[in-house]
């Protein structure tokens, strides 16, 4: 089975690379590679939506589809609801959903672009090693 592993820095918890563009069942082919980016996203088991920055939806040029209520420590808030295109390649193969359903997060910490909710895990196991600092990912093929 496909299986990713990383080490990771316990004072920011497990992430991923993850590639995201405007979805391409929806933009031009040209709209779609130039809004390509790589992210930076925090694994988030407590997340079941894959969230991104209000920075990056703006970089981007996301065009809003609607809006969802979130829950946060702080109370709840209606945040902006997108489609983008999200890719995995480090891993073989690549894990790519088309048109996810992200939402805008406000994010403050400089080294995060997002969080990767339970819609993105699906079909991944995940092992978190917390004494040697890795985890990894498993891809189950679904029957």
């Amino acid at each position: 089975m496909p299986r990713y592993e990383k080490q990771y820095d316990p004072e920011r918890g497990p992430y991923l690379d993850i590639t995201i563009s405007k979805p391409a069942s929806l933009y031009p082919s040209d709209a779609v590679e130039l809004s390509r980016k790589r992210l930076t996203m925090l694994i988030d088991t407590g997340a079941s939506k894959t969230a991104i920055s209000t920075r990056i939806a703006h970089e981007l040029g996301l065009d809003p589809i609607g809006k969802r209520r979130m829950t946060l420590a702080s109370g709840e808030m209606l945040a902006n609801l997108y489609y983008a295109d999200l890719e995995f390649t480090d891993m073989f193969p690549s894990i790519y959903l088309p048109a996810l359903q992200v939402v805008e997060f406000p994010l403050h910490e400089s080294w995060r672009d997002g969080l990767i909710g339970r819609d993105f895990l699906a079909g991944l196991t995940i092992e978190l090693n917390a004494p040697e600092r890795k985890f990894v990912l498993t891809y189950v093929p679904s029957h």
